[in-house]
């Protein structure tokens, strides 16, 4: 799969990988979490090797603390997964602490200031040319509080993407969140980012959020609705793009996994016309 070819994406656990797992007739590509690849192997390896038979693949790094101190020893062993399974696309996400120092998702965020995107700026140079590619960060759904000096997260965004030439996932259900958090509208909140440079999209499919979720972040089915809604625009907008859905957790059955691709897909096409079909050909 090359960055013009459009998808949709499965998230895929260390048990999926290693037990036979459906993923729909209409699923082009598979997201795995770079830290279920960093131990000695096992059984994931293999898992990841047949599954590359099948499927596209996608990693999802979240510990190199590109938000605060960058962790070398961490990018390293990301260096090694993506020469091993070659990846069509890498994803970092905004986290404000090291993945071996703290828990990244307890770690406080730091404000969007001049400073901050200087270090942020810096980090993901740094794991580009470790990398020898470039990488996609995500959106967040919280940073750090106000400031006289801080940038709106878009702007943040802009200014990032002119620095190293990153790319972005544009997470719809953490942009909804911020942009309601800070009483803005959602559309005008994402139509704010660089969508050029928008590598993947990443598409809540359920409402509950799982036991571990942050209250603030929850969202129910008319919150989804609306997000489904925003991710029409986006796509009217952009044009067609990867897909990642994103159930908070173990995907369900084929099934329900083949009517969210197809709605998903359904709603490109409706949108977009023919622009899908011939960027898929």
């Amino acid at each position: 799969m090359t960055r013009t070819q459009v998808g949709i994406g499965l998230i895929l656990t260390p048990d999926d990988l290693v037990l036979p797992h459906e993923v729909g007739r209409n699923v082009a590509f598979a997201e795995v979490s770079a830290e279920d690849l960093m131990g000695d192997g096992g059984p994931v390896f293999p898992g990841v090797a047949r599954l590359r038979a099948r499927l596209a693949l996608a990693i999802r790094s979240g510990g190199l603390g590109i938000g605060a101190t960058l962790d070398r020893t961490h990018l390293s062993r990301l260096a090694a997964i993506c020469d091993r399974f070659r990846p069509f696309l890498v994803t970092e996400q905004l986290a404000w602490s090291s993945h071996a120092t703290v828990d990244v998702s307890a770690a406080r965020p730091a404000p969007l200031t001049e400073t901050t995107l200087d270090r942020v700026s810096e980090h993901v140079q740094s794991t580009q040319l470790r990398l020898g590619r470039r990488v996609a960060i995500e959106t967040p759904v919280n940073c750090g509080g106000r400031a006289n000096d801080m940038l709106s997260l878009e702007t943040f965004f802009r200014k990032l993407v002119e620095r190293t030439r990153c790319e972005i996932v544009l997470d719809l259900r953490n942009a909804y969140l911020w942009a309601d958090a800070q009483g803005q509208d959602a559309l005008a909140h994402l139509l704010g980012y660089p969508l050029d440079n928008v590598a993947a999209i990443r598409l809540p499919v359920s409402g509950d959020a799982g036991p571990t979720c942050r209250r603030d972040e929850r969202t129910n089915a008319s919150d989804i609705e609306t997000i489904w809604g925003l991710y029409a625009w986006i796509a009217y907008v952009a044009g067609p793009r990867p897909t990642v859905l994103d159930w908070q957790g173990r995907p369900p059955g084929r099934d329900e996994i083949d009517r969210d691709a197809e709605c998903a897909e359904t709603i490109v096409r409706h949108v977009t016309g023919g622009l899908h079909d011939a960027l898929a050909s």
